[in-house]
């Protein structure tokens, strides 16, 4: 998809910002060791470990532009992110964030096929973890402070 955005851009609105899998991936990963120290004995609570998590320097500069291939397009003007989400190795899901409405759509044609609750664990890590990366960028302060200040603010539709 991105691909085509960048070949055909006539085709495509320049404000959309089209992630590949590796985005969703590093969400998904860095959730599941947020949730493996939250629920050891002893461990801190989410709140304290998303209070006190920071992204590395990759996923800052993924949010500016600055990729390792060509294309990069930073999020400033973005009305639009879209993320495609491999879910299980067997069902693709695109997730439509539309930052300025704090909203998200998620977009599945085997959704019937699959439990809400099973679906929204899938999404969990995007719902905990965007918001503090927006805001550790530093380029989105055109947003709502809500929206960037506070995890887990998007709704989904």
């Amino acid at each position: 998809m991105r691909e085509r955005q960048l070949r055909y851009p006539e085709y495509y609105d320049s404000a959309d910002r089209i992630m590949d899998l590796n985005f969703y991936t590093n969400f998904k990963q860095r959730y599941d060791i947020i949730s493996e120290e939250a629920t050891r004995v002893g461990g801190k609570s989410f709140k304290q470990l998303f209070n006190e998590f920071v992204w590395n320097g990759d996923m800052i500069d993924y949010v500016k532009g600055i990729r390792p291939y060509p294309g990069g397009i930073d999020w400033i003007s973005a009305k639009r992110i879209l993320i495609v989400m491999n879910m299980n190795n067997s069902q693709f899901v695109t997730l439509e964030i539309l930052l300025h409405k704090g909203r998200m759509n998620a977009y599945d044609c085997n959704l019937t096929c699959m439990k809400h609750d099973a679906f929204l664990t899938f999404i969990q890590p995007v719902f905990d973890l965007l918001s503090i990366l927006l805001r550790q960028s530093g380029i989105m302060k055109h947003l709502s402070d809500k929206l960037i200040m506070n995890h887990g603010n998007l709704k989904v539709d």
